[in-house]
């Protein structure tokens, strides 16, 4: 690529193009200027910034604007899981009835209390006593 001259640069920033405005950006200046209707903000944005709206894309605009606004940041993915929910408990492969082990038995009694509390699996083991 070629070089510019220096006398094709302009010679202040007064004369160089300004950064394109968006409609966005155009509706906000037009909401922070008071212009809420949507006559007058098309009237306002095409009169300062020359972008031709239809008075129901400026209505758009502003919607998304207030409503981005006044929702809050949503974070993505799952919830952590909260201090006061015991977890749920894996699945190990091999349902508790199925376990042959004592030691994957204990684990699965386990996660039961984890889950229920051990004064409930106290009643469950009573229903068992005859």
């Amino acid at each position: 690529m070629a070089k510019k001259k220096e006398s094709d640069a302009p010679a202040d920033a007064a004369e160089a193009p300004a950064e394109k405005m968006t409609q966005r950006e155009a509706v906000e200046k037009a909401l922070a200027a008071g212009k809420e209707s949507p006559a007058d903000g098309v009237a306002y944005v095409k009169e300062e910034f020359d972008i031709t709206l239809s008075n129901g894309a400026f209505s758009t605009i502003k919607s998304k604007i207030k409503n981005t606004a006044d929702a809050p940041a949503k974070k993505r993915g799952r919830p952590a899981a909260s201090a006061n929910e015991p977890a749920a408990p894996k699945p190990a492969g091999k349902t508790p009835a199925a376990a042959t082990n004592p030691a994957e038995l204990a684990q699965a009694v386990k996660a039961l209390v984890k889950q229920h509390g051990a004064e409930a699996i106290k009643q469950m083991v009573d229903v068992f006593v005859d």
